[in-house]
C-alpha cells in the first residue's frame, strides 16, 4: 500500500525516542489495567445486584405469604386463615365463642331487665310531668281551664338531672356493655360480620396471587434467569476474553518495543569479498508491530460494541431508576400512559395509597396498614375495612367497657340512690303535693279582667288583711292549706269557709271540699256580682278538675291488658323477681314493658306523683343489687371472654396486615439492588468497555508509528542492497 508508505524514508530513532514509545505503551498498559478493574467492579456490581433482587425477592415472597416479625407483619396465608376460622365461628351457633358469650349473658340478665324497668319508670315519670294536658289541663271540649302545675314544670329539669346520673351509674354502664356484647353477637349482626370478614380476604387474596405472579419469574425461573444468564455468562466470556487480548496485544507490542530497542539492527559486509559494512535491520520487530495494529481490529470493535450495547442498554434502565427513586402517586399518574398501568375506578386510588404508603412512604419508618388502604365503595361513600371493623364492632364494645371502668367507684358508697338529683326528687316528691301546686295561670288569668274583679276586691270573696291574701290567683286545688318551701298556701276550704260567712253555700257532688254560692236574693249589686264570679271562678277553674278525668296518668300493663305497677313486683335478685311488668319477647329473648293510657282526677294525679318516690326507691333498689351481683361477670368475665373469642382475633387482623415490609423491598431490591448496583454496574462495565476498546486503539496507534518507523527502516535497506546488487552486477559485466 503505497498510502501506507508515503513519506518514506531512512529514520534513525534515538533511545530518547524509544523510551517515549515505551511510555505510550506503558500508559496503554495502565488504562487497560483501570478497564480490568472497572470490569470486574462492574461485573461484581451486575452480580450483586441479581444476587439482591433474587433474594429479596425470596425474601419477599415469604413475608407477604407467612409475614414477618419486623416491621410486624402477620402474612397473608396466616390473615386468611384467621379470616376463614373467625367467620365460620361467627356463623356457627354452636361454636365455643357463641357457647361461652351466651352463657355469661345469661347470668347476667338480671342487669338488663332491672335497669330497663327503672328506665321505663323513668320514662314514664318524666312524660306524665312533661305531658302539656297536666301541665296547663284543659277540658274535653280543649276549653283552657286557666291553671297550671307548677310541681310538673320544676320537676322537668330535676328529672333531667336523674337521667343524666342514671346515664353515668354502674348499673346504666353495666346495661351498655352488656347490650353492645348482644348487638355484636346477636344473628343479624354476626352474619353482617361473617360477610364481611368473607369480603375482606378478597383483595388480599388478589394482591396474593399478583405478588406470587410478579416474583414467581424471579425466583422459579424465566426471563429473569434468561437475562441474568446472559449477562453472567456469555457476556462474562466475551468480555474476559476482550481483557485477555488486550493484554496478548499489549505484550506484542512490548516485545516489538524490546527487540526493536535492544535489536533493531546489526553491521554485515556488503559483500563477501568487501571490506565495506552497512547496518542490517531485525524484521521481527517492524512485523510484530504490523500483527498488533493490524489485528487490534478483533479487539477494539468487539469492546466498543458491547460496550455501547451496555450503555445502550443502562440508560434507559438508569432512567428507570430515577422514576423508582422518586416514586409517588404523583409521578405513576404522569407516567401511568406510557406504562400500560390501569389507575381508574377504585382500584387506581388503592394503587396510588399502596405506592405512597407502601411502597415509597415519606416517612421511611412508617408501617402503614393494609386495611386503611383496601375499602369498598357502598355508592355513597368509602368504606376501608379497618374503619369498617372498628366503628361497627370494635369501638361500641370498647367505649361500652371504658365507660364500665369510669363507673366502676359507684359500686362503693357513690350510689345512684345517693345522687343529689334523686334525693331532690324524692323530696320533692314526697314534700310537694302536686294539687297544692296547681295554681290560676300566671300568664293566662287576669285578676283584673272583668270576669274576676270582684273576686280581689270583695269583702265575700277576698281577704287581703290575711297572710297570704285570699285572692283567686293565690287559691290552690288542694282543700288544705299547706306549707310548700316556707311558704303558706291557700286552700279551697279556705276560700269556701270564708265566702261562707256571706252567702248560702251549697256542696258540689264529686269534690270533696267545693261549694258554690247561692246569689238569688241579693240585693247589694256589688255582693250578687262578687256571687256570681265567684261561682263562675269555681266552676271555670276548680270543679273540673274534681269531677273530671283530665289529667294523664300512664302505668305499665301486661299483655292482656290489664294494670302492672311496679310497686308489686316481690323477689330479689338472687330468687329472682315476679310481678315487675316486664315482658318476655319468647321469639328474641328480650325484655320491654308495654304502657297504658290512663285518665285521672286531680285527686288520683296527686296520688299518682306522690306513689311515685316508693316506685323510683323500688326500682333504684333492684337495679343497685342487680349491679353487685353482675359486676364481676360482665365487668371480667364477659370483658375476658370478648377479647379472647372477639376483639383479639379482629385487632390481630386489623393490627397485623401492615405493608412496611414492602418498602423495605421496594428500596433494597429494585432501588438499591437493581438501581444503585445492577444499573450502576452496567453503566461501569459500558464504561470500563469502552476504555479497554480505546486502550487497545491508543495501543495500535503507538504500533503503527512503531511500525512505520521500523519499516521504512528495513525498506531503505532493502533499496540500498538492491543498488549495491546492481552495481555489482555491472562491474561484473564491464569486466
Amino acid at each position: 500500500c503505497r498510502i501506507c508508505h508515503c513519506f518514506e524514508r531512512k529514520r534513525p530513532i534515538s533511545l530518547v525516542v524509544k523510551l517515549g514509545f515505551l511510555a505510550a505503551l506503558l500508559v496503554g498498559f495502565g488504562i487497560i489495567i483501570a478497564a480490568v478493574v472497572m470490569t470486574a467492579n462492574g461485573y461484581s456490581r451486575c452480580f450483586d445486584g441479581f444476587g439482591i433482587i433474587s433474594c429479596s425477592s425470596a425474601e419477599m415472597l415469604s413475608t407477604t405469604l407467612s409475614g414477618s416479625a419486623d416491621p410486624p407483619f402477620i402474612g397473608l396465608l396466616p390473615a386468611l386463615t384467621v379470616f376463614d376460622s373467625f367467620s365460620a365461628e361467627l356463623k356457627s351457633e354452636t361454636s365455643q365463642m357463641v357457647t361461652d358469650l351466651n352463657a355469661i349473658m345469661d347470668s347476667t340478665i338480671e342487669i338488663e331487665k332491672s335497669s330497663l324497668l327503672l328506665s321505663g319508670v323513668l320514662t314514664l315519670f318524666r312524660d306524665a310531668m312533661s305531658d302539656p294536658q297536666n301541665i296547663a289541663p284543659k277540658d274535653e271540649s280543649g276549653t283552657d281551664l286557666l291553671s297550671d302545675c307548677l310541681l310538673c314544670e320544676q320537676l322537668g329539669p330535676v328529672l333531667s338531672k336523674v337521667e343524666v346520673d342514671f346515664s353515668n351509674s354502674i348499673g346504666a354502664a353495666l346495661k351498655s356493655a352488656r347490650d353492645q356484647v348482644a348487638v355484636q353477637l346477636g344473628a343479624d349482626r354476626r352474619r353482617e360480620l361473617a360477610n364481611q370478614i368473607d369480603s375482606a380476604p378478597g383483595p388480599l387474596a388478589e394482591f396474593k396471587d399478583q405478588v406470587i405472579a410478579g416474583l414467581n419469574p424471579i425466583i422459579s425461573g424465566g426471563w429473569y434467569d434468561t437475562v441474568r444468564w446472559s449477562i453472567e455468562t456469555p457476556f462474562y466470556y466475551v468480555v474476559s476474553l476482550l481483557c485477555v487480548c488486550a493484554f496478548i496485544y499489549f505484550a506484542i507490542s512490548l516485545f516489538s518495543w524490546a527487540l526493536w530497542t535492544f535489536q533493531e539492527s546489526t553491521e554485515e559486509p556488503i559483500a563477501e569479498d568487501c571490506e565495506d559494512t552497512m547496518i542490517k535491520y531485525n524484521r521481527c520487530p517492524h512485523k510484530l508491530a504490523c500483527i498488533g495494529w493490524c489485528c487490534s481490529v478483533w479487539c477494539i470493535f468487539p469492546a466498543l460494541l458491547i460496550g455501547g450495547i451496555f450503555l445502550a442498554v443502562a440508560v434507559p434502565f438508569a432512567g428507570g431508576c430515577l422514576v423508582l427513586d422518586s416514586l409517588d402517586s404523583k409521578l405513576l399518574d404522569e407516567v401511568q400512559a406510557g406504562t400500560g398501568f390501569n389507575l381508574t375506578g377504585d382500584q387506581g386510588v388503592m394503587i396510588r395509597d399502596m405506592v405512597d404508603k407502601c411502597l415509597a412512604p415519606s416517612d421511611r419508618s412508617s408501617n402503614a396498614n393494609m386495611m386503611d388502604i383496601i375499602f369498598f365503595d357502598n355508592g355513597t361513600h368509602k368504606n376501608y375495612l379497618r374503619d369498617e371493623f372498628d366503628r361497627n364492632a370494635l369501638a361500641p364494645i370498647n367505649s361500652a367497657f371504658d365507660a364500665l371502668d369510669k363507673s366502676a367507684e359507684k359500686l362503693g358508697d357513690n350510689k345512684f340512690s345517693d345522687s343529689a338529683s334523686m334525693s331532690q326528687l324524692i323530696d320533692m316528691i314526697t314534700n310537694s303535693p302536686v294539687d297544692a301546686t296547681i295554681f290560676p295561670s300566671r300568664d293566662r288569668f287576669d285578676p283584673s279582667d272583668a270576669r274576676w274583679s270582684l273576686l280581689s276586691t270583695q269583702p265575700s270573696t277576698a281577704d287581703q288583711s290575711r297572710e297570704p291574701p285570699l285572692t283567686a290567683a293565690a287559691v290552690t286545688a288542694r282543700c288544705d292549706d299547706i306549707v310548700l318551701s316556707g311558704a303558706n298556701t291557700v286552700g279551697l276550704t279556705t276560700l269556701v269557709s270564708h265566702v261562707s260567712a256571706s252567702f248560702t253555700m251549697t256542696p258540689v257532688i264529686g269534690t270533696p271540699c267545693i261549694s258554690l254560692a247561692t246569689c238569688t236574693l241579693i240585693s247589694d249589686p256589688q255582693k250578687e256580682g262578687a256571687c256570681l264570679q265567684y261561682n263562675d271562678y269555681m266552676n271555670t277553674l276548680k270543679v273540673p278538675l274534681f269531677t273530671k278525668k283530665l289529667f294523664n296518668c300512664p302505668v305499665f300493663q301486661y299483655e292482656n291488658g290489664t294494670e302492672c305497677d311496679p310497686l308489686n313486683m316481690v323477689g330479689n335478685t338472687s330468687s329472682k323477681y315476679s310481678s315487675d311488668c316486664l315482658l318476655l319477647d319468647a321469639a328474641t329473648g328480650t325484655y320491654s314493658l308495654k304502657r297504658k293510657e290512663r285518665k285521672c282526677s286531680v285527686e288520683d294525679f296527686t296520688d299518682y306523683v306522690s306513689s311515685f318516690a316508693k316506685r323510683m326507691n323500688v326500682t333504684v333498689t333492684r337495679m343497685e343489687e342487680s349491679s353487685l351481683a353482675t359486676f364481676d361477670a360482665i365487668s371480667s368475665g364477659l370483658r375476658q371472654a370478648m377479647d379472647t373469642h372477639f376483639i383479639s382475633r379482629l385487632m390481630t387482623i386489623l393490627n397485623g396486615l401492615t405493608c412496611g415490609f414492602m418498602h423495605k423491598f421496594f428500596q433494597g431490591a429494585l432501588v438499591d439492588g437493581f438501581c444503585f448496583k445492577g444499573v450502576v454496574g452496567m453503566r461501569e462495565l459500558s464504561s470500563a468497555l469502552v476504555l479497554l476498546g480505546s486502550a487497545v486503539l491508543w495501543i495500535a496507534a503507538v504500533d503503527y508509528i512503531m511500525w512505520r518507523l521500523q519499516v521504512d527502516n528495513v525498506n531503505r535497506e532493502e533499496d540500498f542492497v538492491d543498488s549495491v546488487d546492481g552495481e555489482a552486477s555491472i562491474v561484473s559485466a564491464s569486466e
